[in-house]
C-alpha cells in the first residue's frame, strides 16, 4: 500500500478523498496499475525462467545450491525494500518486479521433493493441507508481528498519513526479511544435497531440454490421459487468477475502496485465517463429498464471490463488507489450492513424478501473468478497478467447464495405476509404425 500511495502522490493524487479516482499518470501509466503491472512482466519472466530451473533439477546434482541460491538473493533483495521513500519507491518497485522470479525459482525446486516424500494418498492430503496450514499460520505471525512493531516503532508518525505508510512498510520489510533469514537457516540446516536425475538428453543442452521437455509431456498428456489433459487445463484457467489474486485485491482495495495499510493489513489477517480454515477443513469435504466435487464447489464459490465483490461492493462507503467476504476469500483458496495438487497427484502417470510434477507447477504459475495483464489494460482504458475484478471470474467460470469434462477420477486413477509400469510408446516411435507426426514425447 505505501508503494501505491508514493506512486499516486508522485501522479499529484496524494490530496484525493478516499476511493476517488486518479487519473494522473507517473512513469506512463495509472498509479492503480503499478502493482498489477509489475506482476505481470515479472510472472511472464519467470515462465521463462522456471523450466531452466528444472532442467537444472533434473540434470544436475545442484538442487539443493539452486534453492539455496534463489533464497539468499531474494531475501537481499527484501531487505533492500526497506529504502522505500518519496526518492527511491520506483526503485523499489523495480526490485518488486525481480523478486518474484527468484521466488518462483526456488518453488520449482521445493516442487522436486513432493515425489520422494510418500506415494500414500491419504498421507499426501495431510501433508499438502498441513503445509498450506503451516505457511499461512507464518505469515499470519509475521503480519501481526510486523503490524505491532510498526505501531510501536518511535517516529513513524500518526496512523493514514504517508509517513507513517511509508514508515510502517520499512519497519515491517526489515522484520519480515530477519524472520525469512532465521527460518532459511533452520530449513537448509539438515538438507540435503540430490543427484541428478537423469543425463541431459544427447542432442540437447541443459537451456533447451525442459521447454523440449514440456512439449512433450503436453503431447503425452493429450495422446494418452485425456482426463489429465482436460484437468491441467482446469489448473491453467483457475490458477492463472488465483496465483495472481492478492495483488488484484490489494489494488482493488486501496484504490477503490481507498483503504489505508491498516485496514489492508486486517483484511489480508482475514485472508489468512480463511486460508487457515480452508486448509483444515478440506479432508473432511473430500471424504464427504470427494476431490473433484469439493473443488467444483470451491470453484463456483470463487466466481460467485468475485461477481458479488464486484456488483454490491460499490465504494468505500460499503468497505465495511470485505472483512466477511475477506474470510470466505481465503477460505475458497486454502480448500482449493492443495486439492488441486492433490488431484494432479492422484491422476499423474505413475514413474514419471519429477517431469509431472514440473509439468504442474508449469501450468498453475506460467500462466499467472495474465489476469494481472486483462485487469491493467481495462484499468488504463479508463474503467474503475471493480470492473477489473469482476473479469477475473471469466477464466474460473472456463475452468469450471473443463472440469466437467475429465470425466471420472476414479477412472484415471485405475487407468495411470494399470499403465505405470508399461512403456507408452514415443510419437516418433508411432511415426516408425506409420502413426506419427515425428514428434518425440519420451
Amino acid at each position: 500500500t505505501a508503494l501505491l500511495s508514493l506512486a499516486q502522490k508522485d501522479a499529484g493524487c496524494d490530496d484525493l478523498e478516499p476511493g476517488e479516482e486518479c487519473n494522473g499518470r507517473t512513469h506512463g501509466i495509472r498509479p492503480s496499475s503499478l502493482l498489477t503491472l509489475i506482476g505481470s512482466v515479472s510472472m511472464f519472466v519467470a515462465t521463462a525462467i522456471m523450466p531452466i530451473a528444472g532442467a537444472i533439477v533434473d540434470h544436475t546434482d545442484y538442487r539443493r545450491a539452486v534453492l539455496i541460491s534463489s533464497d539468499l538473493i531474494l531475501l537481499v533483495i527484501n531487505f533492500a525494500q526497506a529504502s522505500l521513500s518519496e526518492d527511491t519507491w520506483f526503485f523499489v518497485a523495480m526490485l518488486q518486479l525481480v523478486g518474484p522470479l527468484f521466488y518462483l525459482c526456488g518453488n520449482v525446486v521445493l516442487f522436486a521433493y513432493i515425489p520422494e516424500i510418500t506415494d500414500d494418498s491419504v498421507l499426501q492430503t495431510k501433508y499438502n493441507t498441513n503445509f498450506e496450514a503451516c505457511r499461512a499460520t507464518s505469515m499470519i505471525f509475521s503480519l501481526v508481528s510486523a503490524v505491532i512493531l510498526a505501531r510501536v516503532f518511535p517516529g513513524i508518525g500518526e496512523s493514514g498519513t504517508l509517513k507513517y505508510e511509508v514508515g510502517s512498510a520499512r519497519v515491517a520489510q526489515v522484520w519480515v526479511s530477519t524472520l525469512g533469514l532465521v527460518a532459511f537457516l533452520v530449513s537448509f540446516w539438515k538438507m540435503k544435497p540430490r543427484v541428478a536425475l537423469s543425463d541431459v538428453p544427447q542432442g540437447k543442452s541443459l537451456l533447451t531440454t525442459s521447454f523440449y521437455k514440456i512439449g512433450n509431456t503436453l503431447t503425452t498428456v493429450w495422446r494418452h490421459h485425456p482426463t489429465l489433459f482436460w484437468f491441467s487445463v482446469s489448473i491453467i484457467l483457475i490458477e492463472s487468477v488465483g496465483s495472481s489474486f492478492l495483488t488484484i485485491v490489494i489494488t482493488y482495495m486501496v484504490d477503490f475502496l481507498g483503504f489505508n495499510s491498516s485496514q489492508v493489513a486486517i483484511n489480508f489477517l482475514i485472508i489468512l485465517l480463511g486460508i487457515i480454515a480452508g486448509n483444515k477443513t478440506l479432508p473432511w469435504l473430500t471424504r464427504k463429498l470427494g476431490l473433484l466435487q469439493t473443488l467444483k464447489l470451491s470453484t463456483l464459490g470463487v466466481i460467485s464471490l468475485t461477481l458479488f465483490t464486484a456488483i454490491v461492493v460499490r465504494g468505500p462507503e460499503q468497505g465495511q463488507i470485505m472483512y466477511p467476504l475477506s474470510f470466505v476469500m481465503g477460505y475458497m483458496k486454502g480448500s482449493s489450492n492443495p486439492n488441486l495438487r492433490l488431484i494432479f497427484l492422484q491422476i499423474m502417470p505413475r514413474g514419471q513424478e519429477s517431469e509431472m510434477l514440473g509439468f504442474y507447477f508449469f501450468c498453475s504459475m506460467g500462466f499467472s501473468w495474465g489476469p494481472p495483464l486483462l485487469f491493467t489494460a481495462i484499468n488504463e482504458a479508463g474503467f474503475r478497478t471493480n470492473y477489473g475484478l469482476a473479469t477475473m471470474s471469466v477464466l474460473p467460470i472456463i475452468g469450471f467447464g473443463t472440469l466437467h469434462m475429465m470425466g471420472q477420477i476414479e477412472s484415471a486413477v485405475e487407468h495411470t495405476r494399470r499403465t505405470g509400469k508399461e512403456t507408452i510408446p514415443t510419437v516418433s516411435e508411432e511415426k516408425d509404425r506409420g502413426h506419427g507426426h515425428g514428434i518425440s514425447v519420451k
